[in-house]
C-alpha cells in the first residue's frame, strides 16, 4: 500500500481550486478538516457530492469551485468513452448517468455476408479492416447482391457482453441508400433466434457514421447487421462492435507491432530470423514464440499477416510459431509441443493441404505457410530468414473501476499488484476492499461499496459519563466512559460504532471503591491486607480446629467483600488399629486435626495395600489408605532353556517362594551344565540367591555333503543327542562305509564318513553286419561306459535287425538284455516294368526306394509313386498305372466369343476369335495344353464392341451418324455450309480396325455465282444450267447413297435386332432475329420471317431434313415445290456443323439444346449439339 501518493483520478471531489495529492491516512485528516469546516461556513453554499463512480477503463477530473462541482471523464488508450463526459454535482448528488469505456471487438475478425455483388466483388472483411474510407478506387466497402433482406455477420470469435455497434455507411456512387436496419446479437451464427440489439426504421444518410446502442448489454459471439423490408443490396464501409470485456494493445506493453484478441498479446516481428534468434527475442521480452493456437485465433492471425502482406510489411510467405517435433522416447519426450512446453493434440494441428510431409525426415518445426491460407506446414528449423509472432501476457490491467462514495488508494496498475479502496469517515465498505491486477489483465473481485453508518447518541451512566472523542456518532467513531470520584468503571471503558449500526459491547458501570471491616472468627484469626477495591483478607484457624468456608475474602467495587465469612470447627479422627504382624506410631501422641500417624512390620514381613504415613484431615477422616503386612515372597524361579526345578524332597511338591525358601535346578536329558547354582535361596529382599543356571545343548551339527552322495536326517532334521543321520548315493554310484550313524554324547557322529564310488559298464557285444551307436556317455573313449548311458544298433544295407537295438548300461554295471541283437540279409527282386512308364531302382534290397515316371503325355493314375522294399522282402503298395492327359474344353465368356480348338490333348492349341462387330480384348488369344492338364496361360478373353468414336469436327460444315452409332459398319455422312462445297468422301464407315474409312472431307468456298439469294419473305430456288448439272450429279449420287443407306440399316436391323428406334427431333427457337439454315445438297436459299408458322420440332440436315407436313405448312411462304427429303433414319444424329471463325461468334441457336423422343415427352433429352448461324453473315 502506498501510504504518501494517491492518483489525482481517483481523489473524492471536495471543493478547492486544487486537488492535492496525499494518501489514505492524509486524506481521512484532511477530509475531517474539511467536515469541520463546512460546519461554519454559510448556508447558502450549495451542498457538496460524495467522490462519483469511476467506470472500468477510466479517468475521472474533478473541478471543484465555490459554484460547482464537476467531474470530467476520459478513457485509457485503446477506449472510447459512450455517455456524457461530464457530470455535475446538484443537490449532493451527481446528475446523469455514468458513462462507460468500450474497445471495438470486432476489428479484424472472420465475417461473411449474405452474397457479394459480381459488380465489385467486395468482400465482407471490408466492414471491419479499420478502413474508415467510404470511397476508393478500389472497394473499400462490402456490397451483397440485390436480394430480400441481405445481412453481414462478424464472428468476435468468443462471447462478449455487446453495449454499441457503430456503422459507417457507403459514401457515394449511387448505391441504394440503408434502411430498415437490424442489429442482432448470437452465441449462433443462425439469424433465427438471436436476440435484437437495436432498431433503425429510418433511412441513413450517405457517408454517415451511426451508432446503435442496445436496449441492454447483450451476451453473444455472433453480430449480424441486415436490412429487412424487402429487396436491396447492403453496403458497409465499417462496422465497430464495442464491449468493456476484452483487453487493449495498451495493455500488451511498449511493442511496435502489437495486436490483442482473446485477451492475448501478439507481437510481428517481421523482419526474418532465425528460429533460435526469435525465441530469443520473445524470451528476452517476457514471451514465447506464439502457442495454442486454435481455430479461433487462426484466422484472426491469418488476416493481420494477409493485410500487412498486402501492405508490404511482409514479404515472406512463412512464418514462425512456437511448435516443434520431439523425437525422444516416453511421456512428454516425443511428438508436437508448444513453445510453453504443453503437448499437442493431434486435433490441435492444423495442417494446410498435403501437411506435414516432413519430405528430408527433418521438418521439425512448424511455420504458417500463405500458400496454405496462413495453415501449418512443417518445415526445416535451421532456415534463418523468417519472421516470427511473439506472444506474451498483458504487463497490466486497465483502470480499475470505483463506486459511487468510494476512492482508490495506488496507482501501480501492473500484473499482480495490488489496489485499495477506502470509503469517507463514517461510511463502511463492502465487497472486495483490495483487488489484483491477475495475469489475465482483469482485475479480480469486484469494485466495492460505501455504506454511511450512524449508531446514534449513547447514554450517561450513573456516578459517570460518556464522551465523543471525534464528537460524532458515525461508523468508527469512539466513546470513552469516566467515573466520579471514589467511584471504579467495570467494563469496556471504550466503545466504537460498529458497521452493524450499533456500538460495540456492553455499556459499564460506576462502582465504590470501600469495604466494610471484618471480624476473625471463633479459634481463629483474619489477616487483612485493607479495606479499599482490590485487596484482600485471609482467615486462619488455631491448632486441632479446621476452617469451614472460604479462606480468602476480596474487597469489590460497590463496597462488598466477596463470599462469606468461614468459621473455626475443632476435628478429631480417633485412635487407629495397628495391622497384623505390624505396629502404628502416633507422631504427635493425638489424633485430632493435623495429627500424624505411621506403620510398620514384624520381621519376615513386608508393608503393602496401603501407606506407610496418614494425616488426620479437615473431615475427621485418616488420609490414605490403611496398610496391611504380608510375609516376605521372592517372584517365581526363572527356569532356563534345557534346564528343569527339582521337587522337594520331602513334600514332593515344588518349593515355595517365601523367605528362606530354597529351589533346586537340574538339566534335561540332551544338555549338559555349563555355569550357574543348582541350588538358589529366598532372601528378605524379595531376591533368589546365586546366579541362574546354563544348561548346553549336546549337538553334533549336520555333515558336509559327500560327492555323488545324499545324507538324510532321521529324527525331524535334528542334529543333538541320539539323532540318527543315512548315507545314500547317486544313481549310477554305490557306497563305501557305514551308512548309519547317530550323535554321541561327545557332540561327535558315530562311525567314519562313507564315499560314494561310480558304477561303470564295460563295452558291449557286437554282432556281424552291425554297427553302433553310443550316447550320453561321460568319455570319449569307449573303454567304459556310466549307468544311463546307450548304445543302439544298427544293420548294414539290405540286412534287418532280429533282437532289441537299443540296450541301457543299468545301476548294476551290465547291459540291460541277455545278448546283443543279430542283422539278416534282405533281397526283394527287381520290380516289373509298366505301360508307358519306367521304374527306377539302383537296389533291391532292404530299404531300397523305387520311383515310377510316366512318358510325356501321362501321368501317374491309381497306385504308389514311390514303392519301399520290406522286411518281409515285397514292394510297398500297389503297382501304378499310367493314363493319358487331357485338357478339358476351353471356356468362353459369352456367345460373342469364337473358340477354333484342334484336341485336347497335350500340346493342342485353342485360338480365340470375335465376331464381326467385336474385338477381341483382355487374356492371350493363344492358349495351349500342358502336361498338369491346363489351359496356359491362364485367363479368358473377352469381346469387346467395335466403336469408332465420334468423328472430328469439320470446319463449316458436319456430319451425320445415319444410324446414330459409332460402332462397326456405322456410317456418317458430311455436308457443308450453303456457301462452301465440300471436298472428299462425304460418306465414311467404322472399320474393323475401330476407325473410319477414309479421309475427313473439308468444306471450301463456292464461286461466287453459286450462292443464292437472300429473300426476307419467302424461299426461291435459283437454276441455271451449271446449277441443273449439279442438282442432277448430286441427285443421282444421293440416289445410290440412299439404297446403300438402306440395305446397311436393313443389314444391322436383321443382325442385331435393336429395339424400337427413338425419332430424334430438334426444336426451333426464336431469338428475334431471322434465323437461316441451308444444306449444300440443294442449291436454293430459304429464309423464314419472324413468328412464322413453322414452330415446331425439326429433323435431318437443316431444312432439308424438314417433315413433309411442315413444309406444306409453309406454301403460303413459299414459291417452289420443297426439294426431295434425303434418308431420315429414325436414328439419325447430329454431329455438328461449325461456326465460321468471324462471322459466327456470339450468335443465338437456331436449333435447341434438347431433342426429344417420339413419344412426345419433353423432358427427355437424347442429344443435340446443334450451332448458330448468325444472320449476318446471310444478310442480303
Amino acid at each position: 500500500m502506498d501510504t504518501g501518493r494517491s492518483a489525482t483520478m481517483r481523489l473524492p471531489p471536495y471543493r478547492g481550486a486544487v486537488v492535492p495529492l496525499f494518501g489514505r491516512k492524509r486524506a481521512r485528516k484532511f477530509i475531517g478538516l474539511l467536515i469541520i469546516a463546512c460546519a461554519g461556513t454559510s448556508l447558502t453554499q450549495a451542498q457538496s457530492c460524495p467522490p462519483p463512480a469511476v467506470p472500468l477503463y477510466s479517468t475521472v477530473h474533478l473541478q471543484m469551485s465555490a459554484s460547482e462541482s464537476k467531474a470530467n471523464y476520459s478513457c485509457d488508450t485503446g477506449y472510447e468513452l459512450f455517455g456524457p463526459a461530464m457530470r455535475i454535482c446538484e443537490g449532493g448528488r451527481w446528475q446523469g448517468r455514468m458513462p462507460y469505456c468500450a474497445t471495438n471487438v470486432a476489428l479484424n475478425k472472420p465475417s461473411k455476408q449474405s452474397s457479394i455483388s459480381t459488380k465489385n466483388l467486395a468482400a465482407a472483411k471490408l466492414a471491419n479492416d479499420g478502413d474508415l474510407s467510404t470511397v476508393g478506387e478500389k472497394p473499400v466497402c462490402t456490397e451483397t447482391r440485390v436480394e430480400n433482406s441481405p445481412w453481414w455477420q462478424v464472428d468476435l470469435l468468443q462471447a462478449y457482453e455487446v453495449r454499441v455497434v457503430r456503422i459507417l455507411t457507403r459514401g457515394c456512387c449511387g448505391h441504394q441508400p440503408l434502411h430498415d436496419i437490424e442489429i442482432r446479437v448470437s452465441n449462433s451464427s443462425s439469424l433465427t433466434g438471436s436476440r435484437l440489439c437495436a432498431w433503425f426504421p429510418g433511412i441513413l444518410e450517405d457517408g454517415a457514421m451511426k451508432e446503435f446502442v442496445c436496449a441492454y448489454p447483450i451476451n453473444g459471439r455472433y453480430v449480424s447487421v441486415q436490412m429487412v423490408g424487402g429487396d436491396g443490396s447492403l453496403s458497409l464501409c465499417e462496422v465497430q462492435v464495442f464491449s468493456t470485456q476484452e483487453l487493449s494493445v495498451g495493455m500488451c506493453g511498449h511493442f511496435d507491432d502489437v495486436v490483442s484478441i482473446l485477451r492475448n498479446c501478439y507481437e510481428f516481428h517481421l523482419q526474418g530470423g532465425s528460429r533460435k534468434l526469435a525465441e530469443e527475442h520473445c524470451e528476452k521480452r517476457g514471451g514465447l514464440l506464439m502457442y495454442n493456437i486454435d481455430r479461433r485465433t487462426l484466422p484472426f492471425i491469418g488476416s493481420e499477416l494477409t493485410r500487412r502482406s498486402n501492405n508490404n510489411q511482409l514479404n515472406q510467405g512463412l512464418v514462425w510459431i512456437g511448435a516443434t517435433l520431439k523425437r525422444g522416447i516416453g511421456p512428454g519426450r516425443r511428438g508436437w509441443f508448444w513453445s510453453n512446453n504443453e503437448p499437442i493434440p493431434s486435433g490441435g494441428l492444423l495442417w494446410g493441404e498435403g501437411q506435414p510431409n516432413n519430405y528430408n525426415k527433418q521438418q521439425n518445426c512448424i511455420v504458417l505457410d500463405q500458400k496454405l491460407s496462413w495453415m501449418f506446414n512443417d518445415f526445416n528449423c535451421d532456415l534463418d530468414y523468417l519472421p516470427w509472432i511473439c506472444q506474451y501476457e498483458p504487463v497490466r490491467c486497465g483502470s480499475p473501476d470505483v463506486s459511487e462514495n468510494s476512492t482508490l488508494v495506488g496507482k501501480d496498475f501492473g500484473v499482480l499488484r495490488t489496489v485499495k479502496y477506502d470509503c469517507p469517515i463514517g461510511s463502511v465498505i463492502q465487497g472486495d476492499a483490495e483487488r489484483t491486477c491477475q495475469k489475465s489483465g482483469f482485475w479480480s473481485g469486484s469494485a466495492p461499496t460505501c455504506k454511511h453508518i450512524d449508531c446514534g447518541p449513547l447514554k450517561h451512566i450513573p456516578n459517570g459519563k460518556a464522551l465523543l472523542r471525534d464528537l460524532r456518532t458515525t461508523f468508527n467513531a469512539t466513546a470513552e466512559y469516566i467515573c466520579d470520584a471514589n467511584y471504579t468503571l467495570t467494563g469496556e471503558d471504550t466503545r466504537r460504532c460498529a458497521k452493524t449500526g450499533f456500538w460495540t459491547g456492553q455499556e459499564p458501570k460506576c462502582q465504590l471503591n470501600f469495604c466494610g471491616t471484618l471480624s476473625p472468627p471463633v479459634n481463629g484469626s483474619i489477616q487483612l491486607e485493607g479495606v479499599k477495591a482490590g485487596q484482600e483478607a485471609v482467615y486462619s484457624c488455631q491448632r486441632g480446629h479446621a476452617l469451614v468456608g472460604v479462606g480468602r475474602r476480596k474487597c469489590m467495587l460497590g463496597g462488598q467483600w466477596t463470599s462469606t465469612a468461614p468459621s473455626c470447627r475443632y476435628v478429631d479422627c480417633g485412635k487407629p488399629s495397628p495391622p497384623d504382624n505390624g505396629n502404628v506410631n502416633f507422631i504427635n501422641s493425638t489424633w485430632n486435626y493435623l495429627s500424624v500417624v505411621t506403620y510398620s512390620c514384624s520381621n519376615d514381613y513386608t508393608l503393602v495395600n496401603g501407606d506407610v504415613t496418614r494425616t488426620c484431615n479437615e473431615r475427621g477422616i485418616w488420609s490414605g489408605r490403611e496398610p496391611e503386612c504380608k510375609i516376605i515372597a521372592c517372584p517365581p524361579p526363572p527356569i532356563p532353556n534345557g534346564a528343569y526345578i527339582k521337587a522337594d524332597a520331602i513334600t514332593g511338591e515344588r518349593v515355595n517362594i517365601h523367605v528362606h525358601s530354597n529351589v533346586e535346578y537340574g538339566c534335561l536329558a540332551g544338555f549338559k551344565l555349563m555355569s550357574g547354582d543348582l541350588t538358589r535361596t529366598c532372601l528378605k529382599s524379595g531376591l533368589w540367591s546365586g546366579t541362574l543356571l546354563h544348561c548346553q545343548l549336546v549337538d553334533c551339527g549336520r555333515l558336509p555333503p559327500i560327492l555323488k552322495g545324499e545324507i538324510k536326517y532321521l529324527n525331524d532334521s535334528t542334529t543333538t543327542l541320539d539323532s540318527v543321520i543315512t548315507h545314500s548315493c547317486t544313481n549310477g554310484y554305490r557306497l563305501v562305509g557305514s551308512e548309519t550313524r547317530v550323535c554321541g554324547t561327545d557332540g561327535r557322529w558315530t562311525g567314519v564318513s562313507p564315499r560314494c564310488e561310480e558304477i561303470r559298464c564295460a563295452p558291449p557285444e557286437v554282432a556281424p553286419n552291425t554297427t553302433v551307436l553310443y550316447s550320453n556317455n561321460d568319455r570319449s573313449s569307449i573303454d567304459s561306459f556310466r549307468v544311463g548311458s546307450s548304445v543302439m544298433y544298427k544293420c548294414m544295407a539290405g540286412h534287418i535287425i532280429e533282437g532289441i537295438a537299443l540296450r541301457t548300461c543299468l545301476s548294476t554295471g551290465e547291459w540291460d538284455g541277455t545278448e546283443p541283437p543279430t542283422c539278416h540279409y534282405i533281397e526283394c527282386g527287381k520290380p516289373p516294368p509298366i505301360s508307358n512308364g519306367v521304374a527306377e531302382s539302383q537296389t533291391t534290397h532292404y530299404g531300397s526306394l523305387v520311383e515310377y515316371r510316366c512318358d510325356d503325355g501321362y501321368r501317374l493314375g491309381n497306385g504308389a509313386e514311390r514303392r519301399l522294399c520290406l522286411e518281409n522282402g515285397t514292394w510297398s503298395g500297389s503297382e501304378p498305372v499310367c493314363v493319358e492327359v487331357i485338357c478339358p474344353d476351353p471356356p468362353r465368356n459369352d456367345d460373342r466369343l469364337l473358340i477354333e480348338v484342334s484336341s485336347n490333348n497335350v500340346g493342342a492349341v485353342a485360338s480365340y476369335s470375335c465376331q464381326d462387330g467385336y474385338r477381341i480384348v483382355g487374356a492371350d488369344p493363344v492358349r495351349v495344353c500342358r502336361v498338369n492338364g491346363r489351359w496356359d496361360p491362364p485367363g479368358v478373353p473377352f469381346c469387346s464392341v467395335i466403336d469408332c468414336g465420334r468423328p472430328d469436327l469439320i470446319p463449316h460444315g458436319r456430319g451425320l451418324l445415319v444410324n446414330g452409332s459409332t460402332t462397326f459398319n456405322s456410317h456418317v455422312e458430311y455436308e457443308c455450309l450453303h456457301d462452301k462445297m465440300l471436298i472428299g468422301a462425304s460418306l465414311r464407315v467404322c472399320l474393323a480396325n475401330a476407325t473410319w474409312s477414309g479421309r475427313e472431307p473439308t468444306c471450301i468456298d463456292r464461286e461466287p455465282d453459286r450462292v443464292n439469294d437472300v429473300d426476307t419473305l419467302r424461299i426461291i430456288p435459283h437454276y441455271d444450267e451449271q446449277t441443273s448439272n449439279s442438282i442432277g450429279i448430286s441427285l443421282a449420287v444421293g440416289g445410290l447413297l440412299l439404297v446403300a443407306v438402306f440395305i446397311g440399316a436393313a443389314w444391322v436391323w436383321m443382325k442385331h435386332k435393336p429395339s424400337p428406334p427413338v425419332n430424334i427431333h430438334a426444336r426451333a427457337r426464336y431469338v428475334g432475329k431471322n434465323n437461316v439454315v441451308s444444306s449444300p445438297k440443294n442449291n436454293y436459299q430459304a429464309t423464314t420471317q419472324r413468328g412464322g408458322p413453322y414452330d415446331g420440332p425439326a429433323s435431318g440436315l437443316g431444312m432439308t431434313n424438314m417433315n413433309m407436313a411442315a413444309m406444306a405448312s409453309m406454301a403460303e411462304y413459299a414459291n417452289v415445290t420443297p426439294p426431295p427429303l434425303p434418308p431420315n433414319h429414325p436414328s439419325n444424329q447430329f454431329v455438328t456443323f461449325n461456326t465460321p471463325p468471324i462471322a459466327l461468334q456470339h450468335q443465338q441457336n437456331i436449333y435447341s439444346d434438347n431433342l426429344y423422343d417420339n413419344s412426345g415427352d419433353s423432358s427427355q433429352p437424347i442429344y443435340a449439339n446443334i450451332q448458330e448461324v448468325n444472320e449476318a453473315t446471310h444478310h442480303v
